[in-house]
């Protein structure tokens, strides 16, 4: 499968994911993008929508929030390519961080950047 799917925690940022998602998905959508996207309705949620983004064939998939959401997601995703004897090399995983602190991506210098992200 080719498109993306984005898994997005409405509470991270402190509530500001709603509104930074409006954006990113105009962006997506103007640049051609397929994509599905899913909120979160719970802790852990993410890493459940991942396991099932991939047993439904998905192979890029997008934590939309902060350091918890990318956790969730590469978890779900880690955890199904093991119970499925998948490599987990086939997989994209990306991230539009929102979050309030948001270190994940302060340690590895990824630039905080949605226009060049959806870009």
């Amino acid at each position: 499968m080719t498109d993306w799917y984005f898994i997005l925690n409405p509470r991270a940022g402190s509530g500001k994911t709603m509104s930074e998602w409006e954006k990113a998905e105009k962006m997506l959508s103007a640049a051609g993008v397929s994509f599905t996207a899913v909120h979160t309705v719970r802790k852990g949620h993410a890493a459940s929508l991942a396991a099932e983004a991939a047993a439904s064939g998905y192979r890029r998939i997008v934590a939309v929030g902060g350091d918890g959401s990318v956790h969730d997601v590469l978890q779900g995703i880690a955890s199904w390519c093991a119970e499925n004897g998948v490599d987990s090399s086939s997989f994209t995983m990306g991230v539009i961080p929102i979050g309030s602190g948001n270190d994940w991506i302060k340690s590895l210098e990824v630039p905080h950047d949605l226009e060049r992200w959806c870009g």
